[in-house]
């Protein structure tokens, strides 16, 4: 393990049109560090994109899908109650929102 690196990190590579699904019984931190992503949650009305630099925080116990846009690497680590402030999930900044 890299010095400063999160323990317990998790790095996804995506080509375009990647998909993964998670389903976390922690909060979990979705970082995009590469490219852009759209990121939905099970039951909830609203989809987030996240461009490079952005992150997300998933609820735990909550269905999350990422899909790629483009080809794009995601970090996953598990959110630090300590660490993090969480807005209440209707303020969570987005930078574009999508319709299906």
């Amino acid at each position: 393990m890299q010095r400063g690196t999160p323990m317990n990190r998790q790095l996804l590579n995506f080509g375009p049109r990647g998909l993964h699904a998670l389903t976390e019984s922690v909060d979990t931190l979705i970082t995009c560090t590469r490219g852009s992503v759209w990121v939905t949650l099970d039951d909830d009305v609203r989809d987030y994109v996240l461009e490079t630099g952005d992150t997300f925080r998933a609820p735990a116990g909550r269905r999350t899908v990422v899909y790629a846009f483009e080809v794009s690497v995601v970090a996953l680590q598990p959110a630090d109650p300590r660490a993090v402030r969480t807005p209440s999930v209707g303020a969570v900044r987005t930078t574009a929102q999508v319709a299906v």
